[in-house]
């Protein structure tokens, strides 16, 4: 079979028709057709080339002949999976140019985009043709051979301020980001000796304990913070980063790491600063453990109190134990029980008043008491709770003081259809 992108007379077997014609390619349609041509539309032809393609044989092809013009073509083919197009987009050469520095690459970047930018909103069709749409397809996608294939493109560049040192600056560091990366992804990164990546592979979740180990062995301070915040954090690694001398890594330890007996038996024996220490009550990770930290030391116990992740029965064992010299701590706690709510308001002090304002759990009437007096620093944090009538968070959207509050109050942004 012959591909003719002109007609000049030549025995023409059939006819591709695009999605999009020109007045010249219509009429001339038309005389195909008179003439008896059959027609096809191009999505009918794509499918039908991908099923009778043999992937392996194309993709050799490709590699041999290096026709980048052929390679573009398949590329646009949608009928292709998305794991033979990510092949099929790794061979693609860039022309050491960026991503949109070119006609062609903006060609194979759009269709990337068509197939892998998946809006949780709205969709508008011509934010794939945009460089900004990019980062929230790679920075979302759960796809691992997507994300390997994003590493083949040349580094694309993100647009930030100074102050925004720690956030990604281009795909690359987007991608070492991302949890769903690959082991091999992982390894193609470090490859690229980058202090910034190593940091951000050192708080992914996906990195084994094996590639932790490689990062700590040569990790700076800032690293050694982030390695300490890693949900996946080995406890060989956990061990050796408390034993570190480092106080900031220590308490980014103890406040972000999941705490089972093994590793609380390590800070033990570490005997750390009190003030650190205290730190353990700041986790939102200790289920298993606050039986052994709950009333040893009134410290650890005011954090405890404003713990969210500690149920009633601790909080109420805290209350028996400490009464109202509590109450500043543990009225900003949603997870207290009515009957103690109502006992701390009736002799609050202001701390615990505005905790209480805040809190979601206070009953509606409290709330609404503490609606009454009007006061701006109360009404402030009135503002930031969904459990406050929508009729005084819609007065509130009215004040200029309290709109900046609002902004993730979840009740408010239902009733004006923003989530």
């Amino acid at each position: 079979m012959i591909y003719l992108d002109s007609y000049s007379g030549e025995e023409i077997s059939l006819l591709i028709l695009s999605s999009m014609l020109n007045p010249m390619e219509e009429e001339l349609s038309y005389t195909l057709y008179d003439m008896g041509v059959p027609d096809i539309s191009i999505a009918e032809f794509e499918k039908l080339y991908a099923s009778s393609t043999k992937p392996n044989s194309l993709m050799m092809s490709l590699k041999l002949s290096g026709d980048q013009e052929r390679l573009l073509r398949q590329l646009k083919n949608e009928s292709f999976d998305d794991q033979f197009y990510l092949k099929l987009f790794e061979m693609y050469d860039w022309g050491g140019v960026g991503i949109y520095d070119s006609d062609t690459n903006r060609d194979v970047t759009v269709t990337f985009m068509k197939r892998f930018f998946r809006p949780t909103t709205h969709y508008d069709p011509t934010a794939i043709y945009s460089p900004q749409t990019l980062i929230p397809t790679v920075r979302d996608s759960r796809d691992s051979d997507m994300l390997h294939a994003v590493l083949s493109m040349p580094e694309h560049q993100i647009k930030q301020s100074k102050k925004e040192t720690l956030r990604p600056q281009n795909l690359r560091e987007i991608v070492a980001r991302n949890e769903y990366i690959s082991q091999q992804s992982i390894r193609k990164l470090l490859s690229l000796n980058s202090s910034r990546i190593e940091r951000l592979l050192a708080y992914n979740s996906a990195t084994d304990c094996q590639t932790q180990k490689r990062i700590l062995s040569s990790s700076d301070h800032m690293t050694r913070l982030m390695l300490s915040q890693n949900s996946n954090l080995c406890d060989e690694l956990f061990e050796e980063l408390l034993h570190s001398n480092d106080e900031q890594t220590i308490a980014s330890l103890l406040s972000y790491q999941s705490m089972t007996d093994h590793r609380l038996d390590m800070v033990e024996l570490a005997q750390i600063d009190s003030d650190i220490w205290a730190l353990l009550g700041n986790n939102i990770d200790i289920a298993h453990v606050v039986d052994r930290l709950i009333l040893h030391d009134e410290a650890l116990d005011r954090n405890l109190a404003q713990n969210s992740s500690i149920d009633d029965s601790y909080l109420l064992q805290l209350y028996s134990r400490y009464g109202v010299d509590i109450a500043p701590y543990i009225s900003a706690n949603i997870n207290l029980r009515e009957d103690i709510i109502r006992e701390i308001y009736a002799s609050a002090n202001r701390q615990t008043l505005l905790n209480l304002a805040a809190n979601s759990s206070t009953p509606e009437d409290i709330l609404e008491e503490l609606h009454h007096t009007q006061e701006i620093e109360t009404l402030m944090r009135l503002a930031t709770n969904p459990s406050l009538k929508l009729e005084y968070l819609e007065e509130y959207a009215l004040d200029s003081r309290l709109i900046k509050q609002m902004e993730n109050n979840r009740r408010y942004l239902e009733s004006i259809e923003i989530i």
